[in-house]
């Protein structure tokens, strides 16, 4: 008789980072990204998924993963209880457009904070604040944090530690980049 293996949390992360690279048609794309948010956060003490592609009532907006966050003191104690966190897994950087509908998105359901996982990053340079760069820089002005992460930087982390070390770090980038001494 056989034994099951089951993949380690690695191996499983690694898969779906595959998958979000192979997959046919923006809507498997999409959910392959999907996947892989839900899981990578998941294993972070503390924080659970609670819906997936939940959509306003009018059909006019849709929130990809809602994450509830227990505020673990070994996760992500210094984020607020909700977070929205927002799939693009776009082969080119996505663009301050999308950027900007991700925080109104924010905005309307009354958060302040929020994760933009990209497949490429997103348009326009850090220092320079342009292009979609300058969204999240006028969003942390107005209270809300959009902590930008990429799939494949998901996909390599082999702690959750480590993933709540990297969000520490791009708050602190965002931080000082939007401040006028930056």
């Amino acid at each position: 008789m056989g034994s099951l293996v089951t993949p380690s949390a690695d191996e499983a992360l690694e898969s779906l980072l595959a998958e979000t690279q192979t997959a046919v048609g923006a809507r498997r794309k999409g959910a392959a990204l999907e996947e892989l948010i839900a899981v990578a956060f998941a294993r972070v003490p503390g924080l659970s998924v609670r819906y997936r592609n939940v959509f306003s009532r009018a059909g006019s907006q849709e929130i990809d993963v809602v994450l509830w966050n227990d505020q673990h003191p070994s996760g992500f104690w210094f984020l607020p209880p909700i977070l929205f966190a927002e799939a693009k897994n776009w082969t080119a950087p996505v663009g301050s457009a999308e950027v900007a509908w991700f925080d109104a998105k924010l905005q309307a359901g009354g958060q302040t904070a929020g994760f933009l996982v990209t497949a490429n990053g997103i348009t326009g340079d850090a220092r320079a604040r342009t292009d979609a760069y300058d969204v999240l820089f006028r969003a942390v002005a107005r209270g809300r944090l959009l902590i930008l992460l990429q799939a494949a930087e998901l996909a390599a982390l082999r702690d959750p530690a480590a993933l709540c070390e990297l969000v520490k770090e791009r708050l602190c980038r965002l931080a000082v980049q939007t401040a006028p001494f930056a």
